[in-house]
């Protein structure tokens, strides 16, 4: 710790971002907080990302890593947290985004140690393809410490680089062990479970949004939803009494994954994949299950904030 401040480790997974990796790592170098360090680990890139990386490779707080092999999405953030990162505090920022906020983990400290804290979030924007962006609001009214029960009933899906977590406890939840697009959202959700939690009302980071339809495939869809049940069952086991608000959080969020997706698919005029997508989630869970997130459907606009 410096200063008796501690540490805070900004960790940076990154493949073929050339366009986006100086933005990205200077926005990072430009946190007003001292006791840091940028780690970033190329997946391999077969771009110029390496190359432009290496203006950073002597400054004493920046430390660069490539990967000898392609570890894929999941297992570069994996990397990052369980071998790289040495801060008592961490912080995921992919290399096509960037902090909006110079004092964001000043700010995201001082709250965490305020209250004795393993978890701060903030608001974020979100940039669209087309260059326009809203901000992935929360329906809180303050800055401030909320309940673990909060986020459950009002459905909160994180924003990666939004989120400042203390890194020994996350060990401990085996972080990032879901090869599945809410890898994220599939660790941070168990680990608030039981937990108070800091909320930033700021847009403190911006996500470049990718709606390309053919980013995932059908199955990478459909086995999203092990994001809902490993965390529902992680919940109902460490805290039974709370199932009630975890079977309504299941079946709504199963709703606004649905939802979601046909959203997207559907805004792209992807009709074959509409109709593979409604056949296959009804194979594999069934047509009453179907029916069931189908009724919810108001939960799209209820949960909208997130999603605009």
């Amino acid at each position: 710790m410096l200063l008796g401040l501690p540490s805070v480790s900004i960790l940076m997974p990154a493949f073929n971002e050339e366009k986006f990796i100086e933005q990205s790592v200077q926005s990072a170098l430009d946190q007003s907080y001292k006791n840091k360090e940028i780690v970033v680990a190329d997946d391999n890139s077969t771009d110029q990302t390496w190359a432009i990386l290496q203006k950073y490779q002597d400054l004493p707080d920046v430390h660069l890593f490539r990967n000898a092999q392609n570890l894929g999405r999941v297992g570069n953030h994996r990397y990052l947290l369980y071998d790289l990162a040495q801060g008592d505090f961490v912080v995921m920022l992919d290399a096509d985004d960037y902090f909006l906020e110079a004092n964001f983990i000043s700010q995201a400290v001082e709250m965490a140690l305020l209250n004795s804290l393993d978890f701060v979030f903030s608001q974020s924007l979100v940039q669209r393809p087309n260059g326009s962006t809203f901000k992935a609001e929360f329906p809180f009214l303050a800055s401030g410490v909320y309940s673990w029960r909060n986020i459950f009933k009002n459905g909160i899906l994180f924003m990666h680089g939004a989120v400042f977590y203390r890194r020994d406890p996350a060990l401990n939840y085996n972080f990032y062990s879901q090869n599945i697009i809410a890898d994220d959202n599939e660790s941070f959700l168990r680990f608030v479970v039981g937990r108070k939690v800091g909320f930033l009302k700021q847009s403190a980071y911006l996500y470049r949004q990718d709606n390309n339809p053919d980013r995932y495939s059908l199955e990478d869809r459909l086995k999203n939803d092990k994001m809902i049940k490993g965390v529902y069952d992680f919940a109902i086991e460490a805290n039974p009494d709370a199932r009630q608000l975890f079977d309504d959080w299941q079946i709504k969020m199963r709703a606004n994954f649905f939802y979601g997706n046909l959203r997207n698919l559907l805004a792209h005029q992807k009709f074959k994949s509409t109709a593979a997508y409604l056949l296959a989630y009804s194979k594999r869970n069934g047509f009453l299950d179907l029916f069931r997130v189908v009724i919810r459907f108001l939960t799209v606009f209820k949960w909208g904030y997130q999603s605009s």
